[in-house]
């Protein structure tokens, strides 16, 4: 009676832990899917300036001199601003990546208490740093 008992839970048992095992990175890697450590970051203190563009775009030059660029849901008025804050919207990590989205306290507004609220869409390469209008460029 045991025995007929225990094979059911032994099957089910089984079935969960092989849906639960880790996956091959060779298969992750040929869909497509880029790994965690391969995604483009910085921390919030090492940008070092900005520039808001056409289009609600924003560009953040870092530390090591690349260009990230920002998309933002609008009401971001960073033409008189001296400073830019950034950091996550949904509290966290000091590291943002691609992907990430992002609010900053917009100072520089005449509107009270209004954050600007935008989404990390990619790193410029260096061609695309200086394709950039001189307005636009970090």
């Amino acid at each position: 009676m045991r025995f007929r008992l225990s094979l059911p839970v032994l099957a089910v048992f089984t079935i969960a832990t092989t849906a639960c095992a880790p996956v091959d990175a060779g298969r992750v890697a040929s869909s497509g899917a880029a790994s965690p450590a391969a995604r483009q970051c910085f921390s919030q203190s090492q940008v070092t300036n900005f520039r808001q563009g056409q289009d609600e775009r924003i560009y953040l030059r870092v530390l090591n001199r690349d260009v990230f660029e920002l998309q933002s849901f609008g009401g971001c008025d960073l033409e008189r601003a001296n400073a830019i804050q950034i950091g996550p919207e949904q509290g966290g990590s000091s590291r943002l990546c691609i992907g990430d989205r992002v609010r900053i306290p917009n100072d520089g507004s005449d509107l009270v208490n209004v954050a600007c609220r935008a989404r990390i869409t990619r790193m410029l390469t260096p061609a695309e740093v200086e394709a950039l209008p001189s307005r636009d460029r970090p």
